[in-house]
Formats: C-alpha cells, structure tokens, sequence
C-alpha cells in the first residue's frame, strides 16, 4: 500500500525541488510500497530525505533516493530548471533568472 502521507513532505521543499520530490516518491515505492519518508528538507544547498523501508528493498531504494538527492544540488530551488549560480552562506542552488529575480548575486 502506497503512504499518501509520504507526497505531503513535499511542501517543506523549495518549489524548484518539489517536482524531483514526487518522481523520487513514486519511484521508490514501485519498489518497496512500505517506503515511507519519516523527515525531508533542505540542507547545504541539496534535498535531504529521511526514509524508512524494509532491508530487503534498501539498497535499491537508497539509490533512488540519494540520485535525486544529488540531482536536486543541480536544480533551481525556484523553478526547477538546470542551476548556474550557487549562493554562498546559506548555499541554495539557482538559475541566472531566479538568481536576478532575488538580486542575490
């Protein structure tokens, strides 16, 4: 049975992130549908996800998890598209638009 629950983490996420977050979900859980996310937020600039599900499936959902973790350092916190600048201090990935947009550079 698929955890509803586990798509409602996705509103502590930057928007630009939001979109990995679900594709992460809904592919974790055609492998294991027990996955269940326990913790997910933002931290140095990347997704993090905090997850739960049985050691026969771990591995192979860890993987999942930790590529969109990765690909999430490379995404737009605002909108998604591909990152050029990162800021630093509270380092958040961004795009030349949104980067402009927030005059953070």
């Amino acid at each position: 049975m698929a955890h509803i629950n586990n798509y409602n983490w996705a509103c502590n996420l930057p928007p630009g992130w939001q979109r990995l977050y679900v594709r992460m979900v809904y592919k974790a859980q055609k492998i294991e549908p027990a996955f269940t996310v326990t913790y997910c937020k933002e931290k140095y600039g990347t997704m993090r996800v905090y997850f739960h599900c049985p050691n026969r499936t771990y591995d192979r959902v860890n993987k999942i998890v930790m590529f969109y973790e990765d690909m999430s350092a490379h995404r737009c916190s605002e909108c998604g598209k591909t990152a050029t600048v990162w800021t630093t201090g509270w380092i958040m990935p961004y795009c030349d638009k949104c980067i402009k947009k927030f005059d953070l550079n």
